[in-house]
């Protein structure tokens, strides 16, 4: 597999972690760290970043997961580890 570490900017509001990971897990990814992030400058009092390391099939699978995250929420960063 290939590993890809992104942060994701989400509403803080109860619910919100679930449903990113829910999203991970419906595109057949592994989960393998989760942080939370709220001291960013950047930060609106209502959001928060999640940092998600993430276990992909490999490079195509990767841009899969990217491309689906970010048709829903605003990436942060992302790199894919080789």
């Amino acid at each position: 597999g290939r590993y890809l570490p992104v942060t994701v900017r989400v509403p803080d509001r109860p619910g919100s972690l679930a449903r990113l990971l829910a999203e991970v897990k419906d595109m057949q990814a592994n989960v393998l760290e989760v942080q939370h992030d709220r001291l960013d400058a950047g930060l609106g009092v209502d959001e928060v970043d999640i940092v998600v390391q993430v276990e992909t099939r490999g490079h195509e699978h990767c841009e899969e997961v990217l491309d689906a995250l970010a048709g829903r929420y605003r990436i942060v960063s992302q790199s894919i580890d080789r």
